[in-house]
């Protein structure tokens, strides 16, 4: 069986919409019973590039973008770049805009980077993607990820499977790794990265705000994050006493990597 015949399957649906349609695009998912996962006051929401929506009926999860983590221009001046990096597609018999090759082996790399220390499917890709993708494709992807200023988190991407290291050196791509990037090559779950957020935000209230939304999130979010969180009233319940202790346990371990990814070891 070659790369491209065998089977993917996937958490979530994702959607890109340009900023500008990022109210109606969630009036949209409102309206077909979804709702956020994070409260409407959680600032995690306000920062965030994308956001998950659930439905609760079927338990379908939608993760809404309007930015592709690892691209450092803003929003607004990514998507016409993006939008024009589209071709027609069909996906239940309804016709979809999907980002065209290019703009898809950027999204592999970026991915892979995003999502390097704690989740094993974007390496999986990255490995098709480095076996099928021919070196032109590539070339535009580095051209592309150059105009968006991405270069950085592509060639990390790129850099964590051998082959991908080969490309990246022979496509002369950037050996700067920001900060940011290493955190999240770094980070072993996405408890690093929380942490890294909470000792960046300003004001001891803002601290202890975040802290409370973190140890205590919204439903949606733990019926997403925990399977007991499913299981009616009392599951709920116990749920959220556990999510203290799972945090805790997890604190030291979380520490560490943020420490090493900002000293660059």
């Amino acid at each position: 069986m070659t790369p491209e015949e065998r089977p993917r399957t996937y958490v979530d649906s994702d959607f890109l919409v340009a900023p500008a349609n990022l109210a109606a695009a969630q009036g949209v998912l409102e309206d077909l019973g979804f709702r956020p996962w994070l409260a409407s006051g959680d600032k995690r929401a306000n920062r965030a590039t994308s956001m998950h929506w659930l439905r609760a009926a079927d338990q379908a999860n939608v993760d809404l973008h309007v930015q592709l983590t690892g691209i450092a221009v803003d929003p607004e001046a990514a998507w016409p770049a993006l939008r024009s990096q589209t071709v027609g597609h069909r996906v239940a018999g309804e016709a979809v805009r999907v980002l065209a090759a290019p703009a898809r082996a950027l999204h592999v790399a970026l991915h892979a980077s995003q999502h390097a220390g704690f989740i094993d499917a974007p390496q999986r890709d990255l490995r098709c993607a480095l076996q099928t993708v021919d070196r032109a494709t590539w070339e535009a992807a580095r051209e592309l990820a150059r105009e968006l200023d991405a270069e950085p988190a592509m060639a990390a991407g790129l850099r964590l499977d051998p082959a991908g290291a080969i490309l990246a050196r022979e496509l002369a791509l950037s050996e700067d790794v920001p900060p940011d990037v290493a955190l999240r090559l770094r980070a072993e779950t996405p408890l690093t990265l929380g942490i890294d957020t909470l000792l960046r935000e300003r004001g001891l209230l803002a601290k202890l705000l975040l802290l409370l939304r973190e140890l205590f999130p919204s439903p949606n979010f733990m019926r997403l994050w925990s399977p007991l969180a499913r299981r009616g009233r009392s599951g709920l319940l116990l749920a959220y006493a556990y999510r203290p202790l799972w945090l805790l346990a997890r604190l030291p371990a979380g520490l560490r990597a943020r420490r090493s990814a900002l000293r660059g070891d």
